[in-house]
């Protein structure tokens, strides 16, 4: 005879079942949102993956793969998570989130884009102009413009 479980462990009838509906519905979503929206269902899945470096890696290939572009990182057009834009085309490409820039927190792209507001830095002169001593994003800004300099796109500046 086995022992049965106190009335608050049991699961009611069908509890199962009902869980695994829902599982089904959210594969079933996501599979339509990859078919139908490839680069807006990539662009979420990197900004849930953005401080994973393996899993941003495998779906920068997955984007190779199916032929979406990625933009490398820019002050004055990207966001803090990834976002998408279109290119001089007309086609949708996704645009590299600043907090996925190696040894940059979240929160200091956060203040940069806030920072940055509507109006785009004009030069390397209005970027150090604008940014307050007193707010730590000198020190990460300073970081992010020489890891990436070749790839963030600053106007006044080379490369």
């Amino acid at each position: 005879m086995t022992a049965r479980q106190p009335r608050c462990c049991q699961l009611p009838q069908g509890w199962l079942e009902c869980i695994g509906i829902i599982g089904w519905f959210a594969s079933e979503y996501d599979a339509w949102m990859k078919a139908n929206h490839p680069e807006a269902f990539l662009a979420g899945c990197m900004s849930l993956a953005v401080f994973n470096t393996d899993k941003l890696a495998a779906l920068r290939q997955e984007c190779a793969r199916m032929g979406i572009a990625v933009a490398p990182p820019d002050i004055n057009r990207s966001g803090v998570d990834f976002i998408l834009e279109r290119d001089e085309s007309g086609k949708l490409v996704i645009r590299y989130a600043l907090a996925a820039v190696k040894k940059v927190g979240q929160s200091a792209m956060e203040a940069l884009v806030a920072l940055r507001g509507a109006t785009q830095f004009t030069d390397l002169a209005d970027f150090a102009a604008r940014v307050d001593d007193r707010v730590p994003i000198r020190g990460v800004a300073t970081a992010l413009l020489s890891r990436v300099s070749c790839s963030i796109k600053l106007p006044g500046t080379a490369g």
